[in-house]
């Protein structure tokens, strides 16, 4: 199997490969109520706490052009050797690196779609053995204004 990268829009719970996503995904679900995505304002994460080490959030720049990490979770930070908070995509990844997280977070931002991503970690120094599945879920700015992604990650679970 390749793992360098395989991306695909979820349409069913189901079908999202780890418990984290799946805890992830219920919370938002919740929180969207009967609109297509949760606000930022809705979202706190000391109500998911125990998944919290796992997660990124992503302020969308020039309508999903580049990202900025607003958060980056602590136990990404143990398993990366980084901490991403603050920066934008670009002053993090470069050539290949940088394209292929910038796909699949412009995947997600602009189709406003969950995106689940499972590869190798290609984009870490020294951490290519191992392997990652990431759920990638659009969070409106103010309703119906996109303005965030939420991610989560797990590893190892291939």
């Amino acid at each position: 199997m390749d793992f360098l990268l395989k991306n695909r829009v979820v349409v069913d719970p189901d079908e999202i490969a780890f418990e984290h996503g799946r805890e992830v995904f219920h919370y938002w679900d919740q929180k969207r109520g009967d609109r297509p995505q949760p606000c930022w304002s809705d979202l706190d994460l000391m109500d998911i706490y125990q998944i919290a080490p796992y997660l990124t959030v992503k302020d969308a720049i020039d309508d999903g052009a580049e990202f900025r990490n607003r958060y980056f979770g602590s136990r990404l930070v143990s398993m990366l050797g980084y901490d991403g908070t603050g920066n934008i995509l670009a002053d993090t990844y470069a050539d290949e690196a940088l394209d292929m997280i910038m796909d699949v977070c412009q995947t997600a931002y602009r189709s406003q779609q969950i995106v689940q991503s499972n590869g190798r970690v290609t984009w870490a120094v020294d951490k290519d053995f191992l392997s990652y599945s990431c759920l990638y879920l659009p969070v409106d700015r103010e309703p119906r204004v996109p303005g965030h992604l939420v991610s989560v990650f797990d590893f190892n679970v291939f």
